[in-house]
């Protein structure tokens, strides 16, 4: 784009003269690539550190200012960058939250998804398999049964995998008969450090493989998670405002936000890509906001994995 917005420049120089061709072929390379990128106080300043012309700032901020008006406000595009986000479907946020989330005053529980797969302290190896085939989620809420579902912690897809692959399981008390005989038979629990956990080398393993690493019976071991989790997650209240919502994301950088009740019972998530959509699609989400937002109806519904916990 320097190019082609030099060449630009200097046959306007060479049409108009009255000034250097140099000059017209610095400004055109300016104007052009700033109409792509939309960077308008770094390219003048990458400009003009180049050329060592220092009277060059105000005639660069000119052009600059120009060619992203007529970007913005004649073609209504946006620049390189946003576009190849769109194209990737990055859900990357501006500085500033949804306009919507302050003219409605949503909740969290207004913008949340109401699917969200949470394990218990303590799984099925089968489940846990069929959890990270099914789902490419990179971290999951844990809850305790014994507490009624309480949100008590989180772990990482990294770190089930690790476990995992250390087959750091226990064998069955209770419960499933098909597997009685082949637990009797498996040995201890293996209590794993940070330091064993080999993530460089699973970052290869697929879940196939991984499965397949398992033997037989150590496929229906149970794994206890109350060692591995991150005893703090991060939980949001579900009356708690979206805006709100919006500033942990962009302060924490988080991939996602588990709403809660109360009772501090998990019941339902935030995503970037919830956040996002009130952004892009503002007037077609207005009404649908508005009517939760009135109404104060929450859904409750909760896709929870099928799970079965020790006693």
């Amino acid at each position: 784009m320097l190019y082609v917005g030099a060449a630009i420049g200097r046959a306007f120089g060479l049409v108009y003269e009255g000034f250097d061709v140099r000059t017209y072929a610095i400004l055109g390379a300016a104007a052009s690539l700033n109409g792509v990128v939309r960077v308008l106080i770094s390219l003048p300043a990458i400009m003009m550190e180049t050329t060592t012309i220092s009277t060059f700032v105000s005639p660069l901020m000119i052009v600059c200012l120009v060619s992203r008006y007529i970007g913005n406000g004649v073609f209504r595009s946006e620049g390189i960058y946003d576009e190849i986000l769109k194209i990737r479907k990055i859900p990357f946020l501006e500085e500033e939250p949804p306009k919507v989330t302050k003219r409605l005053v949503l909740r969290a529980k207004d913008v949340m998804s109401m699917e969200l797969v949470q394990l218990q302290l303590t799984m099925q190896v089968q489940a846990i398999f069929e959890i990270l085939q099914e789902y490419n989620h990179l971290d999951f809420p844990v809850t305790d049964p014994s507490k009624g579902g309480q949100l008590v912690g989180s772990i990482s897809r990294a770190t089930l995998k690790a476990i995992l692959w250390k087959k750091a399981l226990s064998p069955r008390s209770d419960g499933d008969v098909e597997c009685e005989e082949s637990s009797a038979q498996s040995e201890d629990s293996l209590d794993l450090s940070y330091d064993q956990f080999e993530f460089d080398r699973l970052e290869e393993v697929s879940d196939t493989d991984l499965f397949n690493h398992l033997k037989g019976e150590e496929k229906c071991m149970y794994m206890s998670l109350a060692r591995y989790m991150t005893l703090s997650p991060i939980a949001f209240g579900e009356d708690g405002s979206a805006e709100r919502a919006f500033e942990l994301f962009r302060t924490l950088g988080l991939r996602q936000l588990v709403v809660v009740d109360s009772d501090k019972i998990p019941i339902g998530v935030v995503t970037r890509f919830d956040l996002k959509v009130l952004d892009e699609e503002e007037d077609g989400h207005d009404n649908k906001a508005g009517t939760l937002a009135s109404n104060g109806e929450t859904a409750t519904t909760v896709k929870s994995a099928s799970l079965i916990s020790m006693s």
